[in-house]
């Protein structure tokens, strides 16, 4: 084993003389300033490689969302009955992603939802993502996402549903999460929330971001 650097010496011969002193000399000071030292060093070892997957891997981050709806405003608007005829999917939400890191992103599996809330309520605190992992349902995935790259995930809305929104009969919010893993095999979870806010004026989609939004964890 190599001997310890001066700067160690001066902090654990004091504690190996010390624990000598405890262990009435069942242990010699130049053994216990060995094994202190080889903790030092695997401690050193752990957190630069925690540092180094902090810099290295990929992080999902939902940043964009847009409402690509031209039947929202559409007055005579019927809605297809399913199983007949040909049915085109133009009325869409777009939820938009990038991946910040150096690595790509695995597996990408995105999940999008929404629902009504109270007009009264700003920014919803109840949001159950838990119930969009329990139901298993990955609404659009990718086998791999790589820095710079865009990436842009859709799903058929409810036209009925948005064009209340729009017209501000109902107060809707976006939410959903990302499931990912990165280049060292630990997978993770992004959450996002938006609060669907069209601008009376002009008409204008508006999505603002609640305060939850794109949080990110260790995925169960």
């Amino acid at each position: 084993m190599p001997a310890p650097p001066d700067w160690l010496l001066q902090i654990f011969q004091p504690v190996a003389a010390q624990i000598a002193r405890w262990t009435k000399g069942i242990f010699e000071p130049a053994t216990l300033i060995a094994v202190l030292a080889c903790i030092a060093n695997w401690i050193t070892y752990v957190a630069n490689e925690t540092a180094s997957k902090r810099t290295l891997r990929a992080y999902l981050v939902p940043n964009d969302i847009v409402l690509q709806c031209p039947d929202c405003t559409n007055s005579g608007y019927v809605a297809p009955v399913p199983g007949q005829g040909f049915v085109e999917l133009k009325n869409l939400l777009k939820i938009g992603a990038k991946i910040t890191g150096q690595t790509p992103a695995y597996g990408v599996r995105a999940q999008i939802h929404w629902r009504v809330i109270p007009s009264n309520v700003v920014y919803p605190r109840d949001v159950d993502y838990g119930f969009l992992l329990s139901s298993g349902r990955a609404i659009e995935s990718r086998i791999a996402v790589a820095p710079g790259e865009p990436a842009v995930f859709t799903k058929a809305v409810d036209v009925s549903l948005f064009s209340a929104a729009k017209a501000g009969e109902k107060r809707l919010i976006v939410y959903g999460t990302f499931n990912y893993e990165d280049v060292f095999g630990d997978e993770w979870e992004s959450q996002y929330c938006w609060v669907y806010q069209p601008v009376k004026i002009d008409g204008s989609d508006r999505f603002t971001s609640c305060p939850e939004h794109n949080s990110e964890r260790p995925a169960k």
